[in-house]
């Protein structure tokens, strides 16, 4: 479930490091998420989140994995040894996540503090990457002590 919510997050990003007409003070992000826990679950009893794995056991349900993922999800980024380097989940676990992406929703509220500015808004971007980093650490934890 974190995976999702660390690739939706980093979109937002891209779209703050590019922005220079707005400066956003004290906004908050809404989190939804309306699917199940069952597939996540399977994963972290298995705890076997190898590659090959993975690999054998999508070889044989290949029709549950579309081979492009939705233009509204952001793309697995590859990372050292089959991972996201997004998330840190294994490519072929985070790319069922994200097949899945129409269950997890961001959505950005409260917007009484917003002014022009022509720099990159620096404090959005810190309070971010704090909760992206803080989501990271979460998933880890819930893949290492499940």
């Amino acid at each position: 479930m974190f995976c999702g919510f660390i690739h939706k997050l980093s979109q937002i990003d891209i779209w703050f490091s590019r922005q220079r007409k707005l400066k956003f003070i004290g906004s908050s992000v809404l989190f939804v998420y309306e699917g199940t826990l069952t597939p996540w679950r399977a994963w972290i009893k298995n705890k076997d989140l190898s590659s090959s794995n993975m690999q054998n056991s999508n070889d044989q349900n290949t029709s549950s994995i579309p081979q492009n993922v939705s233009n509204d999800c952001s793309v697995l980024k590859p990372g050292s040894n089959d991972t996201c380097s997004l998330c840190g989940l294994d490519k072929y676990v985070c790319t069922e996540v994200l097949t899945k992406c129409d269950l997890f929703r961001i959505v950005m509220i409260d917007f009484a503090h917003v002014s022009s500015s022509e720099k990159e808004d620096t404090n959005y971007l810190f309070g971010l990457h704090k909760l992206i980093n803080s989501l990271k650490g979460l998933l880890e934890v819930q893949i290492t002590d499940p």
